[in-house]
């Protein structure tokens, strides 16, 4: 759940009632746990309010296919490679690989996570470089 608030904006309304900042719990500890984070959350960030809410799990539901790796589908190149190595959209959605590529293009990730990702992919040099860039400048690609 750490992990989670590291790269999260509570603070940030959600413009959509369809898209908000939600955190699932599957037990009750984990429920304590997720309040007792909030609510410190919710003590810093004190008139600015926190949006992020919680609720029991229930099920799963897949996102619309145009927001499933909406970043990695802008890097034309690398999303042309995956189709390649995967065969079809539907199959580099399952891919872990893609999900992983999705984050650092997103700017979630630093370049020692990044070089264990590619390390074990079988990624080309160009995409490999193309990723390296991407994560070195963030401020230079998309976000």
């Amino acid at each position: 759940m750490a992990l989670f608030f590291e790269f999260h904006n509570e603070t940030l309304r959600p413009y959509d009632q369809r898209v908000k900042s939600l955190i699932f719990y599957r037990s009750d500890e984990e429920e304590i746990i997720a309040r007792r984070i909030l609510e410190d959350i919710r003590v810093k960030a004190g008139d600015k309010g926190v949006f992020t809410e919680l609720k029991a799990y229930e099920r799963f539901y897949i996102a619309e296919a145009e927001h499933q790796l909406r970043g990695l589908k802008m890097e034309v190149s690398l999303y042309d490679e995956l189709r390649q190595m995967y065969g079809s959209d539907a199959d580099i959605r399952e891919s872990v690989l893609a999900s992983k590529l999705n984050g650092f293009v997103s700017g979630r990730g630093d370049v020692e996570m990044l070089e264990k990702v590619l390390a074990q992919s079988a990624l080309s040099s160009d995409s490999q470089e193309r990723m390296r860039d991407i994560v070195e400048n963030p401020s230079e690609n998309y976000k």
